[in-house]
C-alpha cells in the first residue's frame, strides 16, 4: 500500500521537530557547563540562561519542551546541571530554583518568539524576573534567608550578565530565525 505524500510530510516535519528540540537541549546542556564561581554567593554564573534564553527565542514553544526536557533529565540524575551534576539534589540545593525558573523563563520568552525585537526584549526580561523570583524565593526558603540578604545574593550579582545575555538574544535570535526559515 502506497504511502500518501501527507503521510511523508508529517513524519519529515516531526523528525526536524524532534532533532531541533534534540540540538536545542544540547546546546543548553553544553552552556550550563561554562561556570564562573561567585566567591560570595552559593549560585554560580553559567551560560544555561542564554541556553534558555536563544532555544526559545529561535524555536518557541518547540525551544520550551527543550527547557523542559532539560530539567527532567538532570531531574533523573543525568549530569547536565552546572559542573556536570544532576538529581533532584540539585534541584532541592541552592540553585533549584533558578533551574525551575528556566521553565518560567521559557514560558516569557517562547510566547513572544517571532513577534519583532521589542517584544523579544519585553519577554525576556519578564524571564529574567521570572526566574530570578523562583531562584531568590527557593533560596530564601532552604537558606532561611531574609528578603535582602537573598537579593543581594541571587540577583544583584547577575544582573550585568544577563543584561548582555538578554543583549546577544536580541542581536542572534532574529538572525537565526531567519536562517533557519522560522517565521
Amino acid at each position: 500500500m502506497p504511502v500518501s505524500n501527507t503521510k511523508t510530510k508529517k513524519v519529515i516535519h516531526l523528525t526536524k521537530d524532534l532533532t531541533s528540540i534534540a540540538l536545542m537541549l544540547a546546546l543548553i546542556c553544553i552552556m550550563a557547563q561554562i561556570v564562573i564561581p561567585l566567591p560570595f554567593s552559593p549560585v554560580s554564573i553559567t551560560l544555561a540562561t542564554l541556553g534558555v534564553f536563544i532555544t526559545c527565542a529561535v524555536f518557541g514553544f518547540k525551544g520550551l519542551i527543550a527547557v523542559i526536557c532539560y530539567v527532567i533529565a538532570g531531574a533523573i540524575g543525568l549530569p547536565v546541571f552546572a559542573g556536570f551534576q544532576g538529581g533532584l539534589g540539585v534541584l532541592t540545593g541552592p540553585t533549584g530554583g533558578y533551574i525551575i525558573g528556566y521553565i518560567f523563563c521559557g514560558i516569557s520568552v517562547a510566547s513572544l518568539s517571532g513577534k519583532g525585537r521589542l517584544w523579544l526584549l519585553v519577554s525576556l526580561i519578564c524571564g529574567f524576573f521570572l526566574c530570578s523570583v523562583s531562584g531568590c524565593l527557593w533560596y530564601m526558603y532552604i537558606a532561611k534567608a531574609d528578603l535582602w540578604k537573598a537579593v543581594l545574593l541571587t540577583i544583584v550579582p547577575f544582573i550585568p550578565g544577563d543584561v548582555l545575555k538578554m543583549i546577544l538574544t536580541v542581536i542572534f535570535a532574529p538572525k537565526f530565525r531567519k536562517a533557519l526559515n522560522l517565521k
